[in-house]
């Protein structure tokens, strides 16, 4: 009824995978008059609200700006992926496969980090990461998938910039 909280679909991770003790500072996404704020996949979302009136007592309204006529501004920050122990039991990193250009996997990726755009980087942050088994770069960013089903896709040269070459998928794989 407050109109501040609203119902949430939410997915729980059956192991954590985001560090919240090491996140950017929380910041907010929407633009007013009509505020369509969300955060980004990997984000955490920390209020909702349509003016700055709106915003929990626990939560710093700064930089809310002007309020929304519709919609919601969302307070997000983006934490850092946990390095956990890694594939099987043995204590050597896991290696990457050879990249495969113009590929991507099919399916919901458990985290995008949008910062990280090449191929050796994204093998590095998957390596870090309890349970991640593909991954893919492109010009949106690094995906992680950490479920067992995926199917590996050609990603359409009709994609402009974002097709083609633009596109490098790889997996883990345990080492002996």
């Amino acid at each position: 009824m407050s109109g501040t909280y609203n119902k949430m679909l939410c997915e729980r991770c059956q192991q954590e995978i985001l560090d919240l003790n090491d996140c950017t500072t929380p910041t907010w996404f929407g633009t007013a008059p009509v505020c369509s704020g969300e955060c980004n996949v990997g984000d955490r979302v920390m209020a909702r609200a349509q003016s700055s009136s709106d915003v929990p007592s626990d939560q710093d309204p700064g930089g809310f700006g002007k309020p929304c006529w519709s919609g919601w501004k969302v307070r997000c920050h983006q934490c850092r992926v946990l390095g956990r122990s890694l594939l099987g039991s043995s204590n050597k990193r896991p290696t990457c496969t050879v990249p495969k250009a113009g590929r991507a996997w099919s399916g919901t990726p458990a985290v995008v980090l949008k910062p990280v755009k090449t191929y050796a980087a994204c093998c590095k942050e998957c390596q870090d990461v309890s349970n991640c088994r593909r991954f893919h770069v492109g010009p949106s960013g690094c995906a992680l998938f950490v479920g067992p089903k995926a199917e590996l896709r050609v990603v359409p040269a009709s994609y402009g910039r974002a097709g083609g070459g633009g596109w490098q998928a790889g997996s883990v794989q345990a080492t002996a």
